[in-house]
């Protein structure tokens, strides 16, 4: 056997109201946001993750390779926008899918406001 590490990056503003979804090969793993350790058999084991809330969104997969008496870590990160991003997982740290299209739209919003309170200013 040996030792499976998978770290959770805990969701953007989730207040803890969105779980993590884990299976190491088709099998339900139960854990928890951050640092995760399963005993597992040697070989290549297929791990899935998604998150839920309403639904489930933001699923990830990754064969990782698991060598006898060791320890094999890979990281998990779910997007920060639940519609249309799948999650991120890899042997190191991931960035936030969706990232840059959020701040895109709030950008956006922001100048929509910003140039409506200027036409209320000039024409009010």
């Amino acid at each position: 056997t040996g030792e499976l590490v998978l770290n959770l990056r805990k969701p953007f503003g989730a207040m803890g109201m969105i779980s993590p979804v884990v299976t190491i090969d088709g099998y339900p793993a139960g854990s928890t946001w951050g640092r995760n350790s399963f005993r597992v058999p040697a070989g290549v084991r297929q791990v899935d993750v998604a998150q839920t809330y309403l639904w489930t969104y933001g699923r990830a997969s990754q064969p990782v390779s698991v060598e006898p008496g060791s320890s094999s870590e890979i990281f998990y990160s779910g997007p920060t926008i639940t519609f249309g991003f799948g999650g991120a997982i890899g042997a190191e740290p991931q960035k936030r899918p969706g990232t840059g299209v959020l701040i895109g739209l709030l950008v956006f919003v922001a100048a929509l406001l910003l140039m409506v309170v200027v036409l209320a200013v000039a024409f009010g």
